[in-house]
């Protein structure tokens, strides 16, 4: 089984909440980078934007999520 790295920011709601800002299993880039290419070849992927009233913490203003590949070449 590959290695599996959580990384935590050491936010207050990450153990309450049971979550972390990224995990890394493996090293599935060309299998990855083949899938993507297959699925989205004709088109730009789409993001998502959702308007909500507040975000979890009182000082946040915006929320960003991305997927992301690190390539060690």
């Amino acid at each position: 089984m590959a290695e599996k790295i959580v990384v935590f920011s050491g936010a207050k709601w990450e153990p309450i909440v049971a979550y972390c800002r990224a995990v890394r299993v493996g090293q599935h880039v060309a299998v990855f980078g083949r899938a993507h290419q297959e699925a989205f070849a004709d088109v730009t992927p789409a993001t998502s934007m959702v308007e909500v009233s507040r975000l979890i913490g009182d000082g946040m203003l915006i929320e960003i999520e991305a997927d992301a590949i690190i390539d060690e070449s």
